[in-house]
């Protein structure tokens, strides 16, 4: 997988996830796989994208998530990716939910 993600990647575009709650397209955010990311799929077969802050409005919230290959070339909220099985679904159903006191790190919000 990180060889095909790897041929995706341009001098001006890094694949992605987008991840946000269902039908709140301003909670959209992208997570990047990084090249340090695909190397690390391709040399040692491991795939960690560290600690991801999902923000929602409730507990039963359901979220979407996408992988995004290519660049939306319209700039359209409406971005196109392949969807990872299991989604849309509310995270609240499998495991308890942790409350966050402040993001880990800054996110890109989608369209930034």
């Amino acid at each position: 997988m990180g060889h095909y993600i790897r041929k995706h990647q341009k001098p001006n575009f890094q694949p992605f996830f987008r991840v946000q709650e269902v039908k709140y397209i301003e909670s959209a955010q992208n997570i990047y796989v990084t090249d340090s990311i695909i190397r690390e799929m391709t040399d040692r077969g491991l795939f960690y994208l560290g600690t991801i802050v999902i923000p929602v409005t409730s507990k039963s919230s359901l979220l979407s998530m996408d992988l995004h290959m290519t660049e939306n070339l319209r700039n359209s909220p409406k971005c196109l990716g392949f969807p990872i099985s299991g989604f849309p679904r509310s995270l609240a159903d499998s495991e308890p939910l942790m409350k966050a006191s402040k993001l880990p790190y800054p996110i890109s919000r989608a369209g930034n």
